[in-house]
């Protein structure tokens, strides 16, 4: 998803959005003691299928880490 995908699926759901490159950057620099995600997260990941394979393995090695469950799908 782009930004701009992001930013319209913000304002028709008014759930916070934003890309998987900018998760994965907040994920791949967060402090480890400053968890970013936590089980109580839900992540929607709109169009997975347009993602990368390394992308998407890090985001499921990041979800995995944190406890938040996921249903591949």
């Amino acid at each position: 998803m782009n930004g701009t995908a992001a930013e319209v699926l913000a304002r028709s759901t008014a759930i916070r959005s934003r890309t998987v490159a900018s998760w994965l950057t907040l994920l791949d620099t967060a402090h480890p003691n400053q968890p970013v995600l936590t089980p109580a997260h839900v992540l929607v990941v709109d169009e997975a299928s347009t993602l990368g394979t390394r992308d998407l393995a890090r985001l499921v090695h990041h979800v995995g880490r944190a406890g938040v469950m996921h249903e591949p799908g």
